[in-house]
């Protein structure tokens, strides 16, 4: 059973698995395109760790993010 979604999650995080969903991609793959582990793929989308500013482009570039309109802070 899937878990109910986390109300204080920030908005960069449910951005990401959105995306991540609409490109048909597990976490491993977006893993893999943005050079980190499915793991820390899990942790962006939960909201426990900001991505790097590196890893940050590549996910935007990747999943093809708005940058404008996506804010990587722990704000919800």
């Amino acid at each position: 059973m899937a878990r109910p979604a986390n109300p204080n999650r920030p908005e960069y995080a449910r951005l990401i698995a959105e995306a991540r969903k609409q490109h048909g991609l597990t976490q491993e793959e977006l893993g893999k395109r943005i050079k980190r582990s499915a793991a820390v793929v899990k942790k962006y989308e939960a909201g426990n760790t900001i991505p790097t500013y590196k890893v940050q482009k590549r996910l935007i570039k990747t999943l093809e993010l708005n940058k404008a309109t996506i804010h990587f802070s722990k704000e919800t």
